[in-house]
């Protein structure tokens, strides 16, 4: 599992939240509220859980052995 902190405008982190969510080889499992970074008023960050599904992860050990 990754912990990934995304930082930018609510409308990027959205975008690629979305863009994690709909991707087949990822599982997100969890994605905190939107934080204040001090002194930007501008952008935001928010804590992000993301994992490997299993069945890419069967895959990838697959290739290897072979």
């Amino acid at each position: 599992m990754l912990k990934i902190r995304l930082q930018g405008t609510k409308n990027d982190i959205r975008w690629f939240v979305r863009l994690l969510q709909r991707d087949k080889r990822f599982d997100v499992n969890n994605v905190s509220t939107f934080f204040d970074n001090v002194g930007i008023d501008k952008y935001k960050r928010v804590y992000a859980e993301v994992s490997r599904k299993k069945t890419q992860w069967k895959k990838c050990k697959n290739r290897r052995e072979n």
